[in-house]
């Protein structure tokens, strides 16, 4: 029962008033925030842009997984576990994003400022309707929330790195407050649940033995 109280504070709870601050931001703060944030002229600042493409779920799926490989074939399968989980984390953050983005066919910034147009348009390939969510958001908290649960005396600083990334997008105007919001909202339940049933799905024994780095 301690253990799930301290789930619920400690990523539930966090998760769900993101979403709540998401829909608030999407009615009231998108488009005055984004409209300072563009009078700043910070957009083209080469370090918020290096900040924001320091990790990319892309990048991620492909980095973490190379690592993987690479300590299975020489070390057990338990100490390979943690990676294996943060892999299995990034790609299924990775298809819920993809879908996301596509289905919900939300406008980006650079829309609102040339046409004004804002908002979800429903299903669309279209590259400029894909803002919602953040993906660079997604994997970065989706992998520090993975990286907290393993080893949860960083977790604040996963958390802070996370937060730092996530805000770049925003000042390069990539994406809206709420896209980010969200985004961090799904990136933590993702890393959650992947974390709690891994083990079963893969069926080798003391896995969260050999995730639980104290």
């Amino acid at each position: 029962m301690k253990g799930s109280k301290g789930c619920f504070f400690h990523y539930i709870l966090p998760s769900v008033l993101l979403s709540i601050g998401a829909i608030v931001a999407f009615f009231l703060v998108d488009r005055p925030l984004l409209s300072w944030v563009a009078s700043l002229k910070i957009e083209h600042c080469l370090c918020l842009r290096l900040l924001s493409y320091i990790i990319c779920p892309t990048s991620l799926i492909i980095g973490v997984g190379c690592m993987y490989l690479f300590v299975r074939f020489l070390t057990s399968r338990a100490v390979s576990a943690p990676l294996f989980e943060i892999v299995i984390t990034q790609c299924c953050s990775f298809a819920v994003t993809s879908a996301t983005k596509i289905v919900s066919g939300r406008a980006r910034p650079n829309m609102f400022f040339e046409d004004g147009i804002y908002g979800f348009y429903g299903f669309h390939l279209d590259t400029h309707y894909h803002s919602f969510p953040s993906g660079h958001t997604l994997s970065t908290f989706a992998l520090a929330t993975s990286l907290s649960l393993l080893f949860p005396r960083y977790h604040l600083h996963c958390y802070l790195t996370a937060a730092l990334i996530s805000l770049s997008r925003l000042l390069i105007i990539k994406h809206y407050l709420s896209d980010i919001l969200e985004a961090a909202s799904i990136g933590i339940i993702i890393a959650m649940i992947v974390h709690f049933n891994l083990g079963r799905v893969i069926k080798y024994t003391k896995y969260h033995e050999a995730t639980s780095f104290r």
